[in-house]
């Protein structure tokens, strides 16, 4: 957990993780997870193993098309590694986790929303598209990690030259709107929803399964 959270913070402030960062870590993690299930503190079985890699297996499709990093790849197949199950709970570990992320992907949303368009918060929450400044793009350390998606930069690949894809925009007018999309720090949601789930664990989800079943 506190290893998860390090590479979370590491996410946060620079937008990417140390490779090597993983495999470090996991060689304590899958030490305990050894001790734990040999002492019978937890059970993991063939089911559970297979569920808690199916987190893994979507993110890796998503990153081969290229939708996410390879730090979120890799901090899932981590949790898949080294927490397959928390002791006391039925849901496999890394599926809790990536449910739990919309609790701080909406906070940081919102933060978002409310920074930029205060006016109009519903339409920034339900669109990943804003209209910032291009002063703001160029010069403001608010906006360094956000990603130019305006159709207007045409073939400039906007990941490696993001200063020259908006002024190929805007020229001097550094006041006119550009369309861009925050580039959120998904391992950092990942370690904030690890914290979550080992907290409240699968117990909220099995008691609403009780309920839907009982009506």
């Amino acid at each position: 957990m506190a290893s998860l959270l390090l590479a979370g913070i590491s996410d946060l402030r620079e937008r990417e993780v140390e490779p090597l960062i993983w495999p470090i870590l996991a060689k304590p993690g899958v030490a305990l997870l050894a001790y734990c299930i040999a002492s019978g503190y937890v059970s993991i079985d063939l089911v559970t193993m297979i569920l808690a890699f199916i987190p893994a297996l979507v993110v890796g499709a998503l990153f081969y098309l290229g939708w996410m990093g390879g730090a979120d790849l890799a901090a899932l197949l981590f949790l898949a590694v080294v927490l397959p199950r928390a002791p006391g709970d039925v849901l496999p570990f890394p599926l809790l986790v990536v449910i739990y992320t919309a609790i701080p992907s909406f906070v940081h949303r919102l933060i978002i929303g409310l920074r930029n368009c205060p006016s109009s918060l519903s339409r920034c929450m339900l669109s990943s598209r804003l209209k910032v400044k291009a002063r703001d793009l160029l010069y403001n350390e608010e906006f360094k990690w956000w990603i130019v998606t305006d159709k207007r930069a045409g073939s400039l690949d906007v990941a490696a030259e993001p200063h020259e894809a908006v002024v190929s925009i805007v020229g001097e007018g550094l006041e006119e709107k550009v369309e861009a999309t925050p580039g959120l720090p998904y391992v950092f949601h990942l370690a904030v929803a690890a914290w979550i789930a080992a907290l409240l664990g699968d117990k909220p989800f099995i008691y609403m399964l009780n309920a839907l079943l009982a009506t």
